[in-house]
Protein backbone atom coordinates (compact mmCIF):
# COMPACT_ATOMS: atom_id res chain seq x y z
CA UNK A 1 0.00 0.00 0.00
CA UNK A 2 2.72 2.48 0.63
CA UNK A 3 4.43 1.29 -2.78
CA UNK A 4 1.63 2.37 -4.48
CA UNK A 5 1.01 5.86 -2.84
CA UNK A 6 4.30 6.85 -3.77
CA UNK A 7 3.20 5.96 -7.33
CA UNK A 8 0.01 8.13 -7.22
CA UNK A 9 2.49 10.92 -5.80
CA UNK A 10 4.93 10.21 -8.24
CA UNK A 11 1.78 10.15 -11.05
CA UNK A 12 0.55 13.51 -9.80
CA UNK A 13 3.72 15.73 -9.71
CA UNK A 14 4.42 14.71 -13.15
CA UNK A 15 1.38 15.48 -14.47
CA UNK A 16 2.15 18.62 -12.85
CA UNK A 17 5.21 19.48 -14.33
CA UNK A 18 3.73 18.15 -17.99
CA UNK A 19 0.85 20.32 -17.62
CA UNK A 20 1.22 23.43 -15.39
CA UNK A 21 -1.75 25.73 -14.52
CA UNK A 22 -1.91 28.80 -16.28
CA UNK A 23 -2.81 32.12 -14.97
CA UNK A 24 -5.68 33.73 -16.25
CA UNK A 25 -4.53 37.21 -18.28
CA UNK A 26 -6.48 39.68 -18.15
CA UNK A 27 -5.17 40.56 -21.64
CA UNK A 28 -7.90 41.42 -24.52
CA UNK A 29 -7.24 40.28 -27.99
CA UNK A 30 -8.37 41.96 -31.05
CA UNK A 31 -9.53 41.56 -34.78
CA UNK A 32 -8.78 43.51 -38.17
CA UNK A 33 -10.22 42.78 -41.68
CA UNK A 34 -8.27 45.04 -44.03
CA UNK A 35 -10.31 44.87 -47.16
CA UNK A 36 -8.20 47.32 -49.33
CA UNK A 37 -9.60 45.98 -52.97
CA UNK A 38 -13.43 45.69 -52.01
CA UNK A 39 -13.35 41.78 -52.76
CA UNK A 40 -16.11 41.36 -50.37
CA UNK A 41 -19.37 42.96 -50.28
CA UNK A 42 -20.46 44.79 -46.76
CA UNK A 43 -22.87 41.68 -45.76
CA UNK A 44 -20.19 39.46 -46.37
CA UNK A 45 -17.41 41.61 -44.67
CA UNK A 46 -19.75 42.07 -41.22
CA UNK A 47 -19.88 38.13 -40.85
CA UNK A 48 -16.42 37.58 -41.09
CA UNK A 49 -15.71 40.09 -38.71
CA UNK A 50 -18.06 38.64 -36.15
CA UNK A 51 -16.44 34.91 -36.58
CA UNK A 52 -12.69 36.37 -36.16
CA UNK A 53 -14.01 38.26 -33.43
CA UNK A 54 -15.92 35.35 -31.75
CA UNK A 55 -12.66 32.88 -32.32
CA UNK A 56 -10.38 35.90 -31.28
CA UNK A 57 -12.00 35.91 -28.05
CA UNK A 58 -12.24 31.97 -28.11
CA UNK A 59 -8.72 31.44 -28.72
CA UNK A 60 -6.99 34.26 -26.75
CA UNK A 61 -5.19 35.58 -29.90
CA UNK A 62 -5.14 38.07 -32.37
CA UNK A 63 -6.64 37.76 -36.01
CA UNK A 64 -6.25 39.57 -38.76
CA UNK A 65 -7.03 39.34 -42.97
CA UNK A 66 -5.53 41.71 -45.47
CA UNK A 67 -6.91 41.77 -48.76
CA UNK A 68 -4.29 44.13 -50.92
CA UNK A 69 -2.94 44.57 -54.81
CA UNK A 70 -0.40 46.94 -53.49
CA UNK A 71 2.24 45.96 -51.26
CA UNK A 72 4.61 48.80 -52.42
CA UNK A 73 8.31 47.60 -52.55
CA UNK A 74 7.81 44.61 -50.21
CA UNK A 75 7.14 41.00 -50.51
CA UNK A 76 4.57 39.22 -49.84
CA UNK A 77 6.41 38.34 -46.38
CA UNK A 78 7.51 41.13 -45.67
CA UNK A 79 4.16 42.88 -45.84
CA UNK A 80 2.43 40.27 -44.20
CA UNK A 81 4.59 40.70 -40.89
CA UNK A 82 4.75 44.23 -41.33
CA UNK A 83 0.99 44.27 -41.10
CA UNK A 84 0.84 42.57 -38.54
CA UNK A 85 2.92 44.27 -36.30
CA UNK A 86 1.25 47.51 -36.81
CA UNK A 87 -1.90 46.82 -36.14
CA UNK A 88 -1.55 44.68 -33.12
CA UNK A 89 2.07 45.39 -31.84
CA UNK A 90 5.29 43.33 -31.44
CA UNK A 91 5.48 39.43 -30.62
CA UNK A 92 1.62 39.43 -29.15
CA UNK A 93 -0.07 36.46 -29.88
CA UNK A 94 -1.45 36.02 -33.32
CA UNK A 95 -2.24 35.44 -36.75
CA UNK A 96 -2.78 37.10 -40.16
CA UNK A 97 -3.71 36.03 -43.65
CA UNK A 98 -2.00 38.35 -45.95
CA UNK A 99 -4.22 38.13 -49.85
CA UNK A 100 -1.91 39.20 -52.75
CA UNK A 101 -4.42 39.96 -55.31
CA UNK A 102 -0.54 41.62 -57.17
CA UNK A 103 1.69 38.99 -57.44
CA UNK A 104 -1.10 36.08 -56.13
CA UNK A 105 1.58 34.88 -54.06
CA UNK A 106 -0.63 34.84 -50.50
CA UNK A 107 1.22 34.39 -46.75
CA UNK A 108 0.03 33.62 -43.37
CA UNK A 109 2.10 35.25 -40.61
CA UNK A 110 1.89 34.09 -37.30
CA UNK A 111 3.58 36.12 -34.09
CA UNK A 112 4.48 35.28 -30.55
CA UNK A 113 6.19 32.80 -28.90
CA UNK A 114 5.33 31.92 -24.38
CA UNK A 115 3.17 31.82 -23.20
CA UNK A 116 0.83 30.73 -25.48
CA UNK A 117 3.75 29.85 -28.58
CA UNK A 118 1.46 30.70 -31.10
CA UNK A 119 4.07 30.72 -33.77
CA UNK A 120 5.05 26.78 -32.76
CA UNK A 121 1.06 26.24 -32.49
CA UNK A 122 0.11 27.13 -36.16
CA UNK A 123 3.35 26.53 -38.08
CA UNK A 124 2.43 22.30 -38.72
CA UNK A 125 -0.81 23.39 -40.27
CA UNK A 126 0.72 26.20 -42.47
CA UNK A 127 0.61 23.89 -45.64
CA UNK A 128 -2.96 22.46 -44.59
CA UNK A 129 -4.28 26.38 -44.35
CA UNK A 130 -2.79 26.81 -47.51
CA UNK A 131 -3.66 23.94 -48.85
CA UNK A 132 -7.70 24.81 -48.17
CA UNK A 133 -8.05 28.41 -49.18
CA UNK A 134 -5.54 28.59 -52.34
CA UNK A 135 -7.82 27.29 -54.93
CA UNK A 136 -10.98 28.77 -53.51
CA UNK A 137 -8.75 32.24 -53.79
CA UNK A 138 -7.81 31.21 -57.45
CA UNK A 139 -11.14 31.15 -58.44
CA UNK A 140 -12.28 34.24 -56.76
CA UNK A 141 -14.18 32.98 -53.85
CA UNK A 142 -13.19 35.68 -51.35
CA UNK A 143 -15.70 35.38 -48.86
CA UNK A 144 -15.24 31.34 -48.82
CA UNK A 145 -11.64 31.26 -48.48
CA UNK A 146 -11.88 33.93 -45.56
CA UNK A 147 -14.49 31.79 -44.15
CA UNK A 148 -12.44 28.62 -44.19
CA UNK A 149 -9.04 30.25 -43.06
CA UNK A 150 -10.81 31.22 -39.66
CA UNK A 151 -12.11 27.42 -39.08
CA UNK A 152 -8.77 26.16 -40.03
CA UNK A 153 -7.27 28.96 -37.44
CA UNK A 154 -9.83 27.64 -34.74
CA UNK A 155 -9.57 23.91 -35.69
CA UNK A 156 -5.67 23.79 -35.92
CA UNK A 157 -5.61 25.44 -32.37
CA UNK A 158 -7.39 23.00 -30.37
CA UNK A 159 -5.96 19.81 -32.88
CA UNK A 160 -2.34 20.74 -31.21
CA UNK A 161 -3.87 21.44 -27.78
CA UNK A 162 -4.98 17.69 -27.68
CA UNK A 163 -2.51 16.23 -29.21
CA UNK A 164 0.19 17.75 -26.96
CA UNK A 165 -2.25 16.25 -23.81
CA UNK A 166 -2.56 12.90 -25.27
CA UNK A 167 1.53 12.68 -25.77
CA UNK A 168 2.47 13.98 -22.18
CA UNK A 169 -0.82 11.52 -20.72
CA UNK A 170 1.19 8.30 -22.20
CA UNK A 171 4.62 9.54 -21.21
CA UNK A 172 3.61 10.56 -17.53
CA UNK A 173 1.65 6.63 -17.27
CA UNK A 174 5.09 5.28 -18.81
CA UNK A 175 7.03 7.09 -15.92
CA UNK A 176 4.70 6.13 -13.74
CA UNK A 177 4.64 1.94 -14.83
CA UNK A 178 8.58 2.35 -14.35
CA UNK A 179 8.76 4.25 -11.10
CA UNK A 180 6.37 1.50 -9.62
CA UNK A 181 8.31 -1.43 -11.26
CA UNK A 182 11.84 -0.38 -9.71
CA UNK A 183 9.99 0.46 -6.31
CA UNK A 184 8.37 -2.68 -6.27
CA UNK A 185 11.82 -4.75 -7.33
CA UNK A 186 13.71 -2.69 -4.76
CA UNK A 187 11.18 -4.11 -1.74
CA UNK A 188 11.17 -7.93 -3.23
CA UNK A 189 14.80 -8.11 -3.69
CA UNK A 190 17.17 -9.28 -0.59
CA UNK A 191 19.95 -10.57 -2.28
CA UNK A 192 23.18 -9.18 -0.44
CA UNK A 193 25.72 -8.28 -3.09
CA UNK A 194 29.36 -8.20 -3.30
CA UNK A 195 32.10 -7.01 -5.90
CA UNK A 196 33.00 -10.68 -5.44
CA UNK A 197 29.68 -11.72 -7.81
CA UNK A 198 31.44 -10.09 -10.73
CA UNK A 199 34.84 -11.50 -10.50
CA UNK A 200 36.12 -14.77 -11.83
CA UNK A 201 38.61 -16.70 -9.90
CA UNK A 202 40.30 -17.95 -12.88
CA UNK A 203 42.78 -15.27 -14.43
CA UNK A 204 41.51 -14.31 -18.12
CA UNK A 205 44.25 -14.18 -21.08
CA UNK A 206 43.78 -12.78 -24.32
CA UNK A 207 45.97 -14.10 -26.96
CA UNK A 208 44.81 -12.53 -29.99
CA UNK A 209 43.51 -9.59 -31.57
CA UNK A 210 41.08 -9.24 -34.53
CA UNK A 211 39.26 -6.45 -36.25
CA UNK A 212 36.03 -7.03 -37.71
CA UNK A 213 34.20 -5.19 -39.79
CA UNK A 214 30.22 -5.24 -39.24
CA UNK A 215 28.95 -2.69 -41.32
CA UNK A 216 29.07 0.63 -42.94
CA UNK A 217 26.25 3.65 -42.60
CA UNK A 218 25.60 6.51 -45.18
CA UNK A 219 23.35 9.38 -44.53
CA UNK A 220 21.84 11.69 -47.22
CA UNK A 221 20.98 15.08 -46.04
CA UNK A 222 18.25 16.69 -48.66
CA UNK A 223 19.36 20.87 -48.84
CA UNK A 224 16.18 22.78 -49.66
CA UNK A 225 15.69 25.79 -52.16
CA UNK A 226 13.58 28.51 -51.55
CA UNK A 227 14.28 30.33 -54.67
CA UNK A 228 10.54 31.02 -55.31
CA UNK A 229 7.92 29.02 -57.30
CA UNK A 230 4.88 27.84 -56.80
CA UNK A 231 5.64 25.87 -53.40
CA UNK A 232 5.08 27.23 -49.58
CA UNK A 233 8.55 28.33 -47.80
CA UNK A 234 8.06 28.90 -44.50
CA UNK A 235 10.10 29.39 -40.88
CA UNK A 236 10.57 31.49 -37.79
CA UNK A 237 12.37 35.09 -38.92
CA UNK A 238 12.14 38.73 -38.13
CA UNK A 239 10.15 41.54 -39.58
CA UNK A 240 11.76 44.79 -40.49
CA UNK A 241 10.87 45.96 -36.92
CA UNK A 242 12.12 43.22 -35.33
CA UNK A 243 8.89 41.01 -34.13
CA UNK A 244 9.88 37.41 -34.31
CA UNK A 245 7.24 35.63 -36.72
CA UNK A 246 6.11 32.42 -38.17
CA UNK A 247 3.78 31.38 -41.19
CA UNK A 248 4.42 30.33 -44.47
CA UNK A 249 3.06 31.32 -48.28
CA UNK A 250 2.47 29.66 -52.11
CA UNK A 251 1.21 30.99 -55.16
CA UNK A 252 -2.36 30.21 -55.96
Amino acid sequence: MKNLKKVIVLFITVLFFAFPVQSVSAASYGFKLDDQDGSLSENESARIENKMKSFSDKLGINIAIVITSDKGFKSSMEYADDQYDSIFGINTQGILLLIDNDTQYDWISTSGDAPKFTIKRYQPYIDPILDDISPMLKNGHYYTACDTFLDDVQKYAYHKVFSSLGIGAVISLIISAIAYGVISHGYKNNKKYSARNYTSSNDSKFTEKTDVFVREYTQKVKIESNSGGSGSHSGSHHSSSGGHHGGGGRHR
